[in-house]
C-alpha cells in the first residue's frame, strides 16, 4: 500500500489523502461485491441503506488498515477532508454508448463498493429533492448529442464550486425532517476516464488563508443567498452565512456565480472570496481517477472543479457515477417521490428567479 504525500501545504489542518489499493485487494473486493450483489433483490434506488451497510461490511473485511483508517477519519471531524482510493473497484464497467441509459441492476457491484465507502465515512447515499429526477445515483458524462452547455455534463471548464450550496446547512440551526440540505459528502467512482481528466480539489482552510479576518467575519453574517441555477431546484430564501463553524472547523457554502448579497459589505466579502480562489489555486490538488478509482470528500470542506477536456467518441467518453451523502438521510422511495414532486411544484410557484432588493455579484469578465 502506497500513501501519496497529502495536500498539507503551509501548515493547513486539512489533508487530501490519496492511497493506492493493491491489485489483489481490488480483485478480492470485486469478487465479494459481485457475490453480495447477487443476493440483493433491489437496486441502489430501492435500498440505499442496505447497499451502504453490506458494502461497508464487505470493505471492512477486505480493505487494508491504511485505507480504512483514512475513510474513517473523513467521517470523524478530523483533519481529513478528502480521500481517494485508487483502483478500488476491479469490476469492469459495462459497455455503454450513453451511460445514462445503463440499468442500475448492471451496476450493483459498483454501487455496493461506493455506498460502502460512504457508510464507513459516516454517511449513506441519499437524494436531493428536485434534482436528478429524485434518483440517488448520478451519471456524469458528456451528453452524446446536443450543445455543450457546460456544468457536470459538459466538457467546458467547470469552475470552482460546491454541490447544491443553495440548500440549508447544519449551521442554520434546527430544521424539520425531510428539509433539503446541502450534501455533506460527495462520493465518485470513475467508470471510464481514458481522457485522464482530473478532478481538482481545494480545501476550505487553504482558501481561507487568502481571506482577511475582517472579510471572514463578514462571511459569517446572515447576509447572503446562494441562488439555484434553476428556480425549480428550490433553495433557501432566507439570508444565511456563507461561512460557519461545525465541530470546531470552518464550513463553507459558496458558488462565485450564484452568490447574492444583501448589502455593500456583503458584496465586498463575496468579491474578496472569489479573488481568493484564484490566489489559493496553486495549493489545489489534481486527482485523476482511472477506471475503478473512488474519490470521496466533505462537500462543506472542499471546493472542486474540472478543467475543459475533449471527450472520446461515444462508448469511450468519460463516465463518472456519484452519490450524495447526508448524516441524517431520508431514503424511503415514497417519501422521495413526495418531496421531488411536491417541493418542485412549490419551487416553481413560489421561488422567484430574482429576489427584489438583493444584489447579485456580476459574473467575472474574461481577461
Amino acid at each position: 500500500m502506497q500513501q501519496h504525500k497529502s495536500a498539507r501545504t503551509g501548515g493547513t489542518k486539512d489533508q487530501v489523502l490519496i492511497l493506492n489499493v493493491a491489485p489483489e485487494t481490488a480483485e478480492l473486493c470485486a469478487r465479494s461485491a459481485i457475490e453480495a450483489a447477487a443476493t440483493i433483490d433491489a437496486t441502489i434506488e430501492e435500498a440505499p441503506e442496505q447497499f451502504a451497510r453490506e458494502g461497508a461490511d464487505l470493505l471492512s473485511r477486505t480493505l487494508d488498515r491504511a485505507c480504512l483508517a483514512a475513510v474513517d477519519q473523513l467521517g470523524r471531524a478530523s483533519q481529513v477532508s478528502a480521500v481517494a482510493l485508487m483502483g478500488l473497484c476491479a469490476i469492469p464497467a459495462p459497455p455503454a454508448i450513453d451511460p445514462a441509459a445503463v440499468d442500475s441492476r448492471e451496476l450493483k457491484g459498483h454501487d455496493l463498493l461506493l455506498a460502502g465507502v460512504m457508510h464507513l465515512a459516516g454517511t449513506e447515499p441519499t437524494f436531493i429533492p428536485m434534482q436528478n429526477h429524485g434518483q440517488v445515483a448520478r451519471t456524469v458524462s458528456p451528453k452524446p448529442r446536443g450543445p455543450d452547455l457546460g456544468g457536470s455534463h459538459g466538457t467546458k471548464t467547470f469552475n470552482w464550486h460546491q454541490d447544491s450550496p443553495w440548500h440549508r446547512a447544519e449551521g442554520d440551526g434546527p430544521m424539520e425532517p425531510g428539509t433539503p440540505t446541502m450534501p455533506a459528502q460527495l462520493a465518485i467512482e470513475a467508470m471510464r476516464n481514458e481522457e485522464l481528466t482530473p478532478t481538482i480539489v481545494l480545501t476550505v482552510d487553504d482558501l481561507l488563508r487568502e481571506v482577511p479576518q475582517s472579510i471572514q467575519d463578514q462571511l459569517r453574517r446572515a447576509a447572503f443567498r446562494i441562488a439555484p441555477p434553476d428556480p425549480a431546484f428550490g433553495g433557501e430564501k432566507a439570508l444565511r452565512p456563507i461561512l460557519y463553524d461545525r465541530d470546531g472547523r470552518d464550513m463553507l457554502r459558496f458558488d462565485p456565480y450564484l452568490a447574492r448579497a444583501e448589502d455593500q459589505d456583503a458584496i465586498e466579502a463575496i468579491f474578496t472570496l472569489g479573488l481568493a480562489l484564484g490566489k489559493a489555486a496553486p495549493r489545489a490538488v489534481p486527482i485523476t481517477l482511472d477506471a475503478g478509482s473512488v474519490l470521496i470528500f466533505d462537500n462543506r470542506r472542499i471546493m472542486h472543479m474540472r478543467p475543459a477536456f475533449s471527450p472520446l467518441e461515444p462508448g469511450r467518453q468519460r463516465w463518472l457515477r456519484s452519490f450524495y451523502g447526508r448524516g441524517v438521510p431520508v431514503h424511503t422511495r415514497a417519501w422521495r417521490m413526495f418531496l421531488d414532486t411536491g417541493l418542485k411544484y412549490i419551487g416553481q410557484k413560489m421561488m422567484p428567479a430574482q429576489v427584489p432588493g438583493v444584489f447579485r455579484l456580476p459574473a467575472p469578465t474574461k481577461r
